[in-house]
């Protein structure tokens, strides 16, 4: 077969192209090494496109490391291009600029310390993107409107569970639910607590549980995730710094923002208002895909379906609707909830649906 020739407009616009993207890529390479200052360590704040917000790590007197969170003392970096994605939480070597005392703080990330954790999710385009790095706590936002799902919780609960952090159920705008016992809010809270979830009710607004979630997340790094509408920024600003708070927009909750439209844009991570720990606000989501994921890791990510997994007649059991299947002959049983093995069955049936590509 005969190769496809490309035209002179088409030969342009690659050439284009690749140009652009080796631009692109060359910003942190494109700084000598003689113009910068021996390298420090440092924790990613956020990351805008193509540049980095780092906070220097400083050693207190016991020699414990802590980032100076002061904004006018951040530094705005650029990446070197054999960096994999780096996203707040992150912790690296980076090396300053050496300029006039009067210029900006900026500088080149030239290393990542190894992960202990890592979540990451699959965009529209089937291309895996990670979110952050080296969280302890996933939290998972759910109020009364948007109205919760189940099917959406359980896959922010199970990508928690696959990265190693713990997933913490928060309950916002619990004041519109306090006297409707029906809600499916408090459904989901006596499902989640059976199975051995930390779950708390909070608000924002009347600032209802606020000391006790702090509690909870002290000494940790959490995420904030959910649908748009929940009140995560509402919530984060009542959880960080004040001098931090301000930078945190609060979206409205307009009909836009009920379907799911960003209010955040990009992840960027805070300190805790009380306590040890750090927080990070994450964009909102309409859907939270696990298609990267295969069956085996999907069913470890059901912590009830545990005790039965490997009981299966067929090794390669999708525990669907296969005869003598342990998950199966659990959920009659009454030992798997039906509502949950409805999530797990929506999201494997999710998993063939697209091709996981890399990092462009």
């Amino acid at each position: 077969m005969a190769k496809r020739r490309l035209t002179v407009q088409q030969k342009r616009r690659i050439e284009g192209r690749q140009q652009q993207h080796g631009a692109l890529q060359s910003k942190g390479d494109r700084v000598s090494d003689d113009s910068l200052e021996p390298p420090r360590e440092g924790l990613i704040v956020s990351n805008h496109g193509q540049k980095l917000l780092v906070a220097e790590l400083e050693s207190d007197a016991d020699g414990v490391a802590h980032p100076v969170l002061d904004i006018a003392r951040m530094y705005r970096c650029h990446a070197r291009s054999n960096l994999p994605p780096v996203v707040a939480g992150d912790r690296g070597v980076f090396q300053v600029e050496r300029k006039p005392a009067s210029e900006k703080l900026t500088g080149v990330v030239s290393a990542l310390m190894e992960r202990r954790s890592l979540l990451s999710r699959p965009d529209k385009f089937g291309r895996l993107k990670p979110v952050a790095a080296n969280v302890d706590r996933i939290c998972v936002v759910v109020a009364p409107l948007p109205e919760p799902h189940f099917n959406l919780t359980d896959r922010y609960i199970v990508a928690a569970e696959l990265s190693g952090a713990a997933p913490l159920i928060i309950f916002n705008k619990a004041d519109l639910v306090a006297d409707d016992p029906s809600s499916r809010v408090h459904e989901m809270r006596e499902l989640y607590t059976s199975l051995g979830y930390d779950c708390i009710l909070v608000s924002a607004k009347s600032k209802t549980g606020t000391a006790e979630l702090l509690a909870l997340l002290d000494g940790t790094t959490a995420i904030l995730c959910g649908q748009s509408g929940v009140g995560k920024s509402a919530l984060a600003k009542l959880l960080i710094d004040d001098e931090e708070a301000s930078e945190i927009a609060i979206g409205a909750l307009s009909e836009a923002v009920i379907k799911g439209r960003h209010t955040t844009t990009a992840a960027r991570l805070y300190r805790l208002r009380a306590g040890e720990g750090f927080l990070i606000d994450s964009p909102g989501v309409r859907e939270f895909g696990l298609w990267h994921l295969e069956q085996t890791d999907l069913t470890h990510g059901f912590i009830e379906f545990r005790p039965f997994l490997g009981q299966c007649r067929f090794s390669d059991c999708s525990h669907t609707h296969e005869p003598d299947c342990a998950i199966l002959k659990a959920l009659e049983d009454g030992h798997i909830d039906p509502r949950r093995w409805n999530s797990y069955r929506a999201t494997a049936d999710s998993l063939d649906m697209f091709e996981i590509r890399p990092e462009a």
